[in-house]
């Protein structure tokens, strides 16, 4: 068994990286207690709060402009993760309020989901590598640039039409372990000190933002539902789902773009399936979109949909743990 690292070590990232992570995240959807209307535009507010608050004590990521003063508008990589994800959050919380705000009218549902759609496709044209290759291929930067931008936006969709539907307010703080055990423990054995505190921060704001949820949401989101029957119109379903896909646009930007950095940027003798299956853990619930496949037990949906998100992740641990031993540099 390896040895653990110093104390000084561990209380500096509980004091400078999960303490304000989880703070962050967690103060801000206290609003949604008070005033019930906000609850789900805070959610990515929160997220966003959380994944900043560490960055104050110690800038692991540049905020607007890179070391030279350029923006990183122009930072095809991801130097440019913070950026990209807070702007999708801030898409997503504002989409999200005006949806909830004019519920009635279905055409706001409509235009909150293009604008989060349009946020997605921006965020993987900004994070694309411009030198990916794939089996000694050069792969064009706008087809790196279309394909991450489209995982995004599935993710994203999967995300709210299928685990929110199934585990409803818990789906924050469940997404947030499973999907961050596997990305910290796959940056850990990729031997990346700074991937693997952006890991921990963006899983820590999660989890905490998922709290009130937690609390507030007893029933699951079956109006998010595209499997299930509830809604009369397939427009509508759309229209509904406008309002809850920016709750999700953020880790659906972070995570995907996390891994792909961490794989073309670390030197370790992990294979290339340990960042894939970890870094797109949710598209594993495309299975549930099949009307067949959906469990209409409650109970049943839960534990279905988490083993199947939940595959992938384990996958993703095995080959890092099989592969590399710890340590991080």
């Amino acid at each position: 068994m390896p040895p653990l690292p110093p104390f000084e070590v561990i209380r500096d990232q509980i004091v400078y990286l999960i303490l304000p992570a989880l703070l962050g995240g967690g103060l801000i959807p206290l609003v949604g207690i008070k005033w019930p209307a906000l609850a789900k535009a805070a959610l990515p507010v929160g997220i966003l709060a959380g994944f900043a608050f560490p960055n104050l004590f110690e800038q692991r990521l540049d905020w607007w402009l890179d070391q030279s003063g350029q923006w990183l508008l122009f930072e095809h990589s991801w130097y440019s993760l913070f950026p990209a994800t807070a702007m999708c959050l801030i898409v997503g919380a504002l989409t999200t309020f005006i949806a909830e705000r004019f519920s009635g009218r279905a055409f706001m549902g409509w235009v909150a989901l293009g604008l989060n759609v349009a946020a997605l496709l921006f965020a993987g044209w900004w994070l694309a590598p411009g030198d990916l290759t794939w089996n000694e291929m050069l792969i064009p930067r706008q087809v790196a640039a279309g394909i991450l931008g489209i995982t995004m936006i599935s993710i994203a969709l999967l995300l709210t039409t299928v685990w929110q539907a199934a585990l409803a307010g818990k789906a924050w703080m469940l997404l947030a372990f499973l999907w961050g055990l596997a990305s910290v423990t796959v940056m850990i054995h990729a031997h990346s000190l700074i991937f693997t505190e952006l890991a921990i921060a963006m899983s820590c704001a999660l989890f905490a933002a998922g709290i009130v949820p937690a609390f507030q949401m007893k029933k699951s989101s079956e109006n998010c539902d595209l499997a299930g029957a509830t809604h009369e119109s397939f427009r509508e379903k759309f229209s509904v789902l406008g309002s809850s896909i920016g709750c999700w646009t953020g880790p659906a930007v972070f995570y995907p773009a996390l891994t792909l950095g961490a794989a073309t940027n670390t030197y370790s003798e992990l294979p290339l399936l340990t960042f894939f299956a970890s870094g797109i853990m949710p598209l594993s619930l495309a299975i549930f979109l099949i009307p067949a496949l959906w469990p209409k037990c409650p109970h049943r949906r839960l534990i279905y949909v988490t083993v199947v998100l939940a595959l992938p992740g384990i996958l993703a641990i095995i080959l890092a743990v099989s592969n590399e031993s710890i340590g991080v540099g």
